[in-house]
């Protein structure tokens, strides 16, 4: 030990000395090399670069003219008499004609079909009591998903409207979409098939599935109620979703298919499944078929008007029930078929009716029908409908796109457009 420190510690020191007493030649190496400086000719330009001693080429203008650098531009001033300026002030203003030259508008016929709707002829039925199903709330244990942050949204390749669109790429779960909601916290919930259900506040995604307590993955219709709960309208059933928990409504819906979830101005939560309409009170689940009065127990939309009815959508056409009364409307009525996959009321009292052949309007006294050959897309089979703030109606159609309706024409978007897919499910804004 006592020779290792003889020899170490000098060592230390004559290095230490010998880096003190180099010159610092090399402290003081510019970074970058210094700037070169041309003085400015504003006389007659530069016909070579001083820098490079390349020749500066002539700047070609879109006439074909050389425009030549480095010499004064010439500044020709024309006087103008003051009695030809008043006289352009007295002129005649012509106000410019409206056309339309885009291709995915189409304006309405002249002529449109309207037919007539003898009130005093439709069916009437007496709805039955229906039949309570025993079901069982089973409240599921929670855990918060973890955020998703969501990427910017993507806008398609030569679109040729301002339309973006999120995908699986952005954060969503799944890209095929059935429904969508908007809560009153403004955060936007979307339903998919397998993909289970996702909250997007703007920022970030949530994602739901059976691990966080849902019933199934597969849902095809949410609404919340008035009291801020979520209603998931699975495969197979009903959950709700109130914040903090799942509760699963096994046997709500007698086992089928739920297709949409109303709630109507009393607090009644209706479900319109393939085997009927179910509605719960708060209390009691009871469940009606064609038994009860209506036209067929695969009830594909319902919604309720300003005036309190309930008016049903199924594949043998529309019901209205108001009061303890149904009303029939089928196609020997007017209607363009009896498939009938959307309803909508209007700010100004319309029924809108959408279904696999085109849209109506219902005025309470004549239908009013628009099709293919009166500007709707060339696949009239609407999958939903609704109005926005201005008061135009936007018709989403399966393969069709997206249609809007102004009341004097159609307009039309699809993937030219930058729709990401033509099957559009729902709109909402």
């Amino acid at each position: 030990m006592k020779i290792y420190f003889k020899f170490f510690i000098p060592l230390l020191f004559l290095v230490a000395c010998k880096e003190k007493n180099e010159p610092a030649t090399a402290e003081n190496i510019p970074l970058y090399p210094e700037p070169i400086t041309v003085a400015v000719n504003t006389n007659k330009g530069y016909s070579i670069n001083p820098i490079t001693g390349d020749s500066i080429v002539p700047l070609v203008n879109s006439f074909g003219d050389t425009v030549k650098t480095g010499i004064p531009i010439p500044f020709n001033a024309v006087l103008v008499d003051t009695k030809e300026i008043n006289s352009l002030a007295n002129r005649k203003i012509v106000a410019p004609t409206e056309m339309i030259i885009q291709n995915n508008v189409h304006p309405l016929p002249s002529k449109l079909t309207i037919i007539p709707v003898d009130t005093t002829q439709l069916k009437k039925v007496k709805m039955g009591k229906g039949v309570i199903i025993n079901v069982t709330a089973k409240k599921m244990p929670f855990r918060e998903p973890h955020p998703v942050k969501a990427l910017p949204m993507r806008f398609k390749d030569a679109a040729t409207a301002n339309i973006q669109y999120l995908d699986v790429e952005q954060g969503m779960s799944s890209s095929y979409v059935y429904s969508m909601l908007e809560d009153k916290k403004g955060n936007l919930w979307f339903t998919a098939d397998g993909g289970g259900i996702s909250k997007y506040d703007g920022v970030s995604f949530s994602h739901y599935g059976q691990k966080e307590g849902l019933s199934e993955i597969s849902i095809y219709t949410v609404m919340e109620d008035s009291k801020s709960n979520i209603w998931i309208g699975t495969q197979r059933g009903v959950d709700k979703f109130d914040g903090k928990n799942f509760t699963q409504y096994n046997d709500a819906s007698n086992g089928h298919m739920v297709n949409s979830i109303i709630e109507d101005n009393k607090g009644n939560i209706w479900f319109g499944t393939n085997g009927g309409l179910t509605r719960y009170d708060g209390k009691e689940f009871t469940n009606y078929t064609t038994k009860d009065g209506l036209p067929n127990d695969t009830v594909l939309v319902y919604m309720e008007d300003r005036n309190g009815n309930i008016w049903i959508g199924s594949h043998l056409g529309v019901a209205k029930l108001q009061g303890e009364y149904f009303t029939y409307y089928s196609e020997n009525d007017g209607l363009l078929n009896q498939s009938v996959t959307s309803l909508l009321e209007d700010s100004g009292g319309n029924i809108w009716i959408g279904t696999t052949k085109g849209l109506i309007k219902f005025n309470g006294k004549s239908f009013i029908c628009y099709s293919e050959k009166e500007g709707l897309y060339v696949n009239s089979n609407v999958s939903s409908l609704m109005e926005d703030k201005n008061g135009n109606i936007w018709i989403s159609t399966i393969f069709g796109g997206l249609n809007k309706f102004d009341g004097k024409k159609f307009t039309y978007f699809n993937q030219a457009e930058g729709l990401s897919n033509n099957k559009v499910r729902k709109a909402i804004e």
